[in-house]
């Protein structure tokens, strides 16, 4: 069922004293969350399970459940994992079957069976891991996670190898920034501004290689959920919407958001709605937004969060119907403006927000 209100805020906001308004678009906010801000946060595909990683070194997971009241959705969520790396944890992601990845400044990837008692080394890399993301969406890869390191290399790993050896390397030119996958289709954005596309099935050679439509350094990416495309945001408040094909090429446009005036603000994450198409961006500013790309409209703006925050990743669940946000500092104005807030909200998703407005929609 789509969300026809906003919910209200289900625990307490810890730390909310005295910096403002932490919660202005009415969310409910996760309980037992880190202690320090999230990296990153991401849904189980099959099922309301969400999984952040936190610059405390924690990765934590909690089980979420939706009811419509009186015309609300209401939600309510409970912890269902937690366990540690030895190092701040920068990237993880759920499987299909409820398992958890997730690698960080240790170098080490991990993964956890929520039910199980202890997490479990599957690979390192030489340097810090910056993305993982499971596999198990491809045919035949149901075992497979693919990782991407700052010592510029991809690595394959099948975590039912206990050798601690990957089952394919690929080298870059540069260390790897973002990964975003969707079917047999990755993304990789590097360093150096260059964006590679690969087939998951034959990954030794990219099948696409660009350099970024925008000036700056990259942020993010993200793969169109049809995989005919990708949105890539950078530090500099613009996103580059690009399409694969060459006779679509015509449609690559770049637009600029998240910016007040002469303040130009990082695109920190931009996720795509699984069913619509239509996506979100979130950035250094504390807004986020819902585009449309095919008619290159805004379809929702929300309200800013106050000035201590910023909004440092997100994901749409498996259906659409939840948005969730993680908001905190990310170090964008330096260490002396670090303040310790970390909030994960839930949004229930109203149809008219993310639905295209082109023509024939």
């Amino acid at each position: 069922m789509w969300g026809t209100s906003q919910a209200t805020t289900g625990v307490p906001l810890m730390g909310s004293a005295g910096i403002g308004d932490v919660n202005p678009n009415g969310n409910y906010c996760l309980p037992d969350l880190p202690s320090d801000t999230v990296s990153m946060i991401s849904w189980c595909p099959t099922q309301n399970y969400i999984v952040a990683s936190s610059w405390d070194g924690t990765v934590s997971a909690w089980e979420v459940q939706a009811a419509n009241q009186m015309g609300k959705i209401q939600f309510a969520a409970m912890g269902k994992a937690k366990y540690k790396h030895d190092a701040p944890v920068l990237s993880c992601c759920m499987s299909r079957d409820g398992k958890i990845f997730s690698g960080g400044c240790d170098n080490k990837a991990k993964y956890f069976q929520i039910g199980s008692q202890s997490d479990v080394t599957f690979g390192a890399h030489d340097q810090p891991i910056k993305a993982i993301r499971s596999l198990d969406g491809v045919d035949n890869m149901q075992t497979i996670v693919m990782t991407g390191s700052w010592d510029k290399n991809i690595k394959f790993w099948d975590i039912r190898n206990t050798n601690g050896q990957p089952v394919g390397v690929v080298a870059q030119k540069d260390r790897i920034y973002d990964i975003s996958v969707s079917g047999p289709m990755a993304v990789v954005a590097l360093a150096n501004k260059e964006v590679l596309v690969y087939d998951l099935r034959k990954p030794q050679e990219p099948y696409k290689q660009y350099q970024s439509p925008l000036r700056e350094q990259t942020r993010c990416v993200a793969c169109f959920p049809d995989q005919s495309g990708f949105a890539i945001g950078s530090i500099e408040g613009r996103v580059g919407i690009n399409y694969l094909q060459e006779t679509a090429s015509k449609k690559n446009f770049a637009f600029k958001c998240h910016r007040e005036v002469n303040n130009i603000f990082s695109i920190n994450a931009i996720s795509f709605h699984p069913v619509f198409g239509t996506f979100s961006t979130a950035g250094a500013d504390g807004t986020f937004h819902f585009w449309d790309h095919t008619s290159k409209q805004r379809l929702h703006q929300f309200k800013k969060l106050n000035a201590d925050l910023t909004v440092v990743s997100t994901a749409f669940n498996g259906d659409g119907t939840i948005f969730a946000y993680a908001a905190g500092y990310d170090w964008s104005k330096g260490h002396e403006f670090y303040k310790k807030h970390t909030y994960i909200y839930l949004h229930p998703v109203e149809e008219l927000q993310v639905k295209p407005k082109g023509p024939g929609k």
